[in-house]
């Protein structure tokens, strides 16, 4: 599977089931590879692009040669016919002539070469960029699964947040109601020390009130 299926598949809504998913570990492991070796096919490619250039290079030195061979030879010849020398001025031209022929076809494969390097450029800067897209992606899938390992980590451990807040919420109201329980408790305790001492306050006015008699009977 290419790099880029690879991607699309993270980013798809869902996995058709279980079996048929990669889990999260190998499918970061196989992504961090890909990319590692996407990386290191674009740093041979930079190196296959610069033999190239050289290339080009060593043929616009041999187009330059043939072209300075031409005009040399041009020269000989005009020498030569000014001379009067004609044989000489002919093998000149028959020599120049050599050399047009092959300048001709050094210069056709030189522009072939150019066009060659200009393509190459074009397509190693769209894999860079591509590239370079895949890794922020890759970046983000990483980040996004280790908030949401995480956030399934805190679930695991404190339950859904509805799940606490109900069980708060259920803690608190039989908390109300033991509190309730315990006021009444001690409303009702109150209630049977005063009833008990206005007793002992009517006893005392009983117990005094036979004293009284008591005595007006001596």
């Amino acid at each position: 599977m290419s790099l880029w299926n690879k991607v699309g598949t993270l980013f798809r809504a869902g996995k058709a089931s279980a079996e048929e998913a990669l889990d999260d570990a190998t499918m970061d492991v196989q992504l961090t590879q890909s990319l590692r070796d996407a990386r290191n096919n674009l740093a041979k490619a930079d190196e296959r692009r610069i033999k190239q250039r050289a290339n080009v290079k060593a043929q616009e030195r041999k187009v330059r040669e043939l072209e300075e061979s031409f005009s040399d030879w041009t020269q000989k010849a005009k020498l030569a016919k000014e001379k009067n020398n004609l044989d000489l001025a002919k093998t000149a031209l028959t020599k120049r002539n050599d050399v047009n022929a092959q300048l001709a076809p050094a210069k056709e494969l030189l522009e072939n070469m150019n066009a060659d390097v200009s393509e190459t450029d074009k397509y190693y800067e769209q894999q860079k960029r591509s590239v370079a897209q895949l890794s922020s992606q890759i970046d983000s899938y990483k980040a996004t699964q280790a908030m949401n390992e995480s956030r399934a980590s805190i679930q695991k451990s404190l339950g859904t947040g509805r799940d606490v807040a109900g069980g708060l919420a259920s803690t608190l109201e039989r908390a109300k109601a033991k509190q309730a329980q315990q006021k009444d408790m001690l409303d009702a305790a109150d209630e049977m020390n005063t009833d008990s001492k206005l007793n002992d306050q009517f006893a005392a006015l009983e117990s005094n009130f036979d004293l009284d008699e008591e005595l007006n009977n001596l």
